[in-house]
């Protein structure tokens, strides 16, 4: 694909760039650089995969955050550095077949690309090999058998997380950047984020003012 990539995938790129500049410059700060194209060749190279272009789109803009930061990007999931993708995905795939017993457990087609800080991610499921679409997303969390498939592919992600921004409906953590809203309904995120939370054993003591447990 052609340097500037999908423009569309380019259109949402920048609308992110500017909501982020406006809305959390902390955290747009702590973006790095992005990736070149003989990085991303590397990867592709290493894991003998080809990556979606919108993913190599979305890493030519940054490629994660500062990975000293426990800082989410949506919900309590961080944006992994290109260095922590390949790292995370050099280390599960080394797994397969070892501590791994189970080969539906972790698969060598998911490259992941958000993670929780406590071993959770979200992930590309490049092949599809336990069925959907090859490129759609999958919630891998490690301590559920069930990899639930969250998004079509990249481009439906990044669509929803421009949308949830620009409406004023982004959860990041327990906090809100939205309006007053009445009570929503579980979004599929919510409950993600709640089934971690279970996991680690944390307690809400806010309920009535949580936009998670409302």
């Amino acid at each position: 694909m052609a340097a500037d990539g999908d423009p569309m995938v380019k259109a949402l790129i920048v609308r992110l760039d500017c909501w982020l500049t406006a809305n959390r410059p902390e955290y747009y700060a702590m973006l790095q650089s992005g990736a070149t194209e003989a990085e991303l060749d590397a990867v592709e190279t290493q894991f003998s995969l080809v990556l979606p272009g919108a993913f190599r789109q979305l890493y030519r803009w940054r490629s994660g955050q500062d990975p000293m930061s426990a800082a989410a990007l949506q919900m309590n999931r961080s944006f992994c550095t290109l260095e922590e993708v390949v790292s995370t995905k050099g280390i599960l795939d080394g797994m397969i077949g070892d501590d791994f017993d189970d080969p539906q457990y972790w698969r060598r087609g998911w490259v992941p690309f958000l993670h929780n800080g406590g071993g959770s991610y979200l992930c590309i499921d490049l092949v599809a090999e336990d069925g959907g679409q090859p490129g759609q997303l999958i919630g891998f969390w490690k301590r559920d058998e069930d990899r639930t498939i969250e998004f079509p592919g990249v481009v439906e992600w990044l669509a929803d997380l421009v949308a949830t921004m620009e409406s004023g409906k982004l959860e990041v953590g327990l906090v809100a950047f939205r309006k007053t809203l009445p009570p929503q309904p579980l979004s599929p995120f919510r409950r993600a984020y709640l089934r971690w939370a279970n996991g680690i054993g944390f307690v809400c003591h806010s309920r009535k003012r949580c936009v998670l447990c409302r």
